[in-house]
């Protein structure tokens, strides 16, 4: 009799210790999976790449520094990929500085942030002269459009807390032409749309 209880004790220990092992296991696995599966800088809820580039404006308070994204948490950003040497970029920068002083007239306070693709560096006067907020050379050691995961032309609008609240794709499914009535509309409301503190 005694060996049979002595038996059933180990055979219950056993279980009972395979199950905790399961469970550790199962609470490994689920604390694993965001790790493993995180957002695409494209996605809703994003954080904001972490970069740090020169900014060419002279207009801009901190010109020929190198700094990031992180210098305007607290505030909507707009960051747009754009390159110089494009004429369809030069009248959006133009379009983004008209839209800047169309919300400060309202009393709304958003930063506006360019992105000039690497190939763009011998074109920054192009710029420089439509617009009044930070301009940033991008580089092939940074690689700003890559760690956005964009292309030419692409928009992000990021929240006070430096969180992706939309994208507009170049060509995408919403006009983001900022020359036209609606692609102003569109990227202004988004931008009104992201929560503010």
């Amino acid at each position: 009799y005694e060996a049979l209880c002595s038996g059933d004790m180990r055979n219950s220990k056993r279980t009972q210790t395979v199950f905790i092992l399961m469970l550790i296991a199962l609470v490994a696995f689920m604390t694993a999976k965001p790790l493993a599966d995180p957002l695409s800088p494209r996605d809703p809820g994003a954080p904001w790449p972490n970069w740090k580039l020169v900014d060419f404006q002279p207009k801009s308070p901190k010109h020929n520094q190198s700094y990031g994204l992180n210098e305007f948490r607290g505030r909507v950003t707009m960051v747009a990929l754009l390159a110089t040497w494009c004429p369809y970029c030069q009248r959006q920068v133009a379009k983004m500085e008209e839209l800047k002083k169309d919300l400060e007239a309202n009393r709304v306070q958003i930063n506006f942030v360019a992105v000039n693709i690497q190939s763009g560096d011998d074109d920054q006067h192009e710029f420089i002269s439509r617009c009044s907020f930070p301009l940033f050379q991008d580089t092939g050691k940074v690689n700003a459009f890559q760690l956005h995961r964009g292309r030419k032309d692409d928009y992000f609008i990021y929240n006070e807390r430096g969180e992706l609240t939309d994208y507009f794709p170049y060509l995408g499914n919403r006009k983001s032409d900022l020359t036209s009535q609606e692609g102003y509309e569109n990227i202004k409301q988004a931008l009104l749309n992201a929560p503010f503190m």
